[in-house]
């Protein structure tokens, strides 16, 4: 992986319904194990998602 790769990422939440999310996103960075990006396409689950962070 290197920076401006494009990943699919799919995952859960760990809130009562469980969502799960599927998103694309752009490879921004990279630190020894750590990797920055950002979502990109459909915001289709930001509400979830926020919601989410914000609890």
């Amino acid at each position: 992986m290197s920076t401006n790769t494009i990943a699919a990422l799919k995952f859960k939440l760990d809130n009562f319904g469980r969502t799960e999310i599927q998103r694309s996103a752009k490879v921004m960075w990279i630190k020894e194990h750590e990797v920055g990006a950002e979502f990109i396409g459909p915001k289709l689950f930001e509400r979830d998602l926020v919601f989410y962070l914000r609890s």
